[in-house]
């Protein structure tokens, strides 16, 4: 909040307390005073020397007892006697401002005219935002005019989420708005939802679910500038406990992690969309996601969760990521570096872990031999299942925060990238093959699933990217996969 000033003139004493820390400015009042308080000049009495122009008409102010009171902005060209803050004169003529009351007369008055007892303006200046001033007139020769600064208004506000999907059974997630400018005056919002039988929210944007159906959260900016932003809020059903089809649990170095079974099967792989009556039809679909075909594969064992930096630190020394945390997936690692790991790995557990192929991430996210048919992996709705653009703050997320899919595992779509073992060709074979591993040879690998940065397009289950093996960007992961011993 700005400081309070309050200017006087006075010939008789003014009857209001001064306000504590307020500057006081004391002059005769005569007859050209005018009072200069920067933006706007309000003259008490002046000779018009020019052609006056109204600016707002049918202005709507309030006096203390909330009566209204209409009047009009005038701005004319006027001879008058200046009071400066610095409690100098000076004489000349330049444009000023008056507002004249439909009854009786804030800025001009005289025996004829009787001024209103207390008056609140709210008037606009070059921000297009109003500037609070109040004028007492305890009698026709005194004036006090009390004023603030012009304040700084709200212009944008950025919530963490604009989608929100939920579950009866969600624990309460927490929307976060970023006000800008930071040094607005009030910063305050305030929250509300269109239907608190769907979901409420508390005054710290922490939104809970308690209905099914839908509802729109805003956040408002509390300085009255009509600011605001919208979550679209979706609550369905209790969520489904995932039915992994079997989790096995390794150890190395005292961290432990987990590797689901993946029971073998044939899919149809890739998607395709010129033939909305085919088979993987997706219109949202790349060329290089053709021609869909058929894909044998034989049991295998894939990660539960994207490889956590806790294990890359058990198993290198060291961590290369970006963000850093435990239990957030090891990014910044190129494609030579997995293999790295993977070989130092195998060497402390006597085990022979690996990337998967293309096939077998592809066949795992889709949910296996359970798959639903989902666009993502685990649901159509991506924000239930994934870290991504839309919700991500533009970083990475602890593994396994968000809704598993049918098969138990978490994070195929968004949060980092995962690594293949494949070499990457733009298009696929279209013959029907059995655990294919891609092409012998080619200059980058195929990389899936999208990360934190990346749009919905990007972390659908037939989505495919590829870097060259040395990139290591910090939207890289990778997941492991374990050729089964049954």
């Amino acid at each position: 909040m700005k400081l309070l000033k309050c200017f006087s003139l006075l010939l008789a004493a003014s009857l209001l307390p001064m306000a504590v820390g307020a500057q006081v400015i004391n002059g005769d009042l005569n007859h050209n005073n005018a009072l200069d308080v920067g933006d706007v000049t309000l003259v008490i009495d002046g000779y018009l020397t020019g052609e006056t122009e109204v600016i707002s008409s049918e202005v709507d102010h309030f006096r203390e007892d909330n009566t209204l009171v209409v009047g009009t902005w005038y701005k004319s060209k006027t001879d008058v006697l200046v009071l400066n803050a610095d409690g100098t004169t000076n004489y000349g003529s330049g444009y000023t401002y008056r507002f004249l009351p439909s009854q009786g007369c804030i800025l001009f008055f005289n025996a004829s005219q009787t001024p209103v007892d207390y008056i609140k303006v709210i008037y606009f200046n070059s921000n297009s935002m109003g500037k609070y001033m109040a004028a007492k007139l305890p009698g026709k020769d005194a004036l006090t005019i009390y004023y603030t600064e012009p304040i700084q208004p709200v212009e944008t506000i950025t919530l963490s989420q604009t989608t929100l999907s939920l579950q009866l059974d969600s624990d309460p997630i927490r929307l976060t708005a970023t006000v800008e400018p930071a040094d607005a005056d009030n910063t305050a919002v305030v929250w509300t939802s269109s239907n608190e039988d769907v979901a409420t929210v508390s005054s710290r944007g922490s939104v809970e679910a308690m209905g099914e159906g839908t509802t729109t959260i805003t956040c408002t900016a509390a300085d009255g500038s009509g600011v605001k932003a919208t979550c679209e809020v979706t609550v369905g059903e209790t969520t489904p406990t995932p039915q992994p089809s079997g989790t096995i649990t390794y150890t190395v170095k005292g961290v432990s992690f987990k590797m689901v079974s993946v029971s073998g099967g044939t899919f149809k792989m890739g998607a395709q969309k010129t033939s909305s009556s085919s088979s993987n039809y997706d219109a949202d679909a790349y060329d290089n996601e053709a021609p869909v075909h058929n894909v044998t594969l034989s049991d295998y064992q894939i990660g539960e969760t994207e490889v956590t930096q806790a294990l890359w630190v058990a198993v290198m020394g060291s961590n290369p990521s970006n963000w850093l945390g435990d239990n957030l997936p090891v990014e910044t690692v190129s494609w030579n570096d997995c293999q790295e790991f993977i070989t130092k790995l195998n060497a402390a557990t006597g085990m022979t872990f690996r990337l998967p192929t293309e096939a077998e991430w592809e066949f795992a996210a889709r949910g296996g031999t359970k798959s639903q048919g989902y666009k993502y992996s685990g649901s159509n709705t991506l924000g239930d299942v994934a870290w991504y653009t839309e919700n991500s703050s533009s970083k990475t997320h602890a593994v396994g925060t968000k809704q598993a899919n049918e098969l138990g595992l978490y994070d195929m779509s968004g949060n980092v990238w995962e690594w293949c073992s494949d070499w990457y060709a733009s298009t696929y074979d279209s013959s029907a093959q059995s655990n294919p591993t891609g092409p012998t040879t080619g200059s980058s690998r195929v990389r899936r699933g999208g990360s934190w940065y990346n749009n919905s397009g990007s972390c659908r289950v037939t989505y495919r990217n590829f870097n060259t093996p040395t990139i290591s960007s910090y939207y890289n992961g990778l997941r492991l996969a374990l050729s089964s011993t049954r």
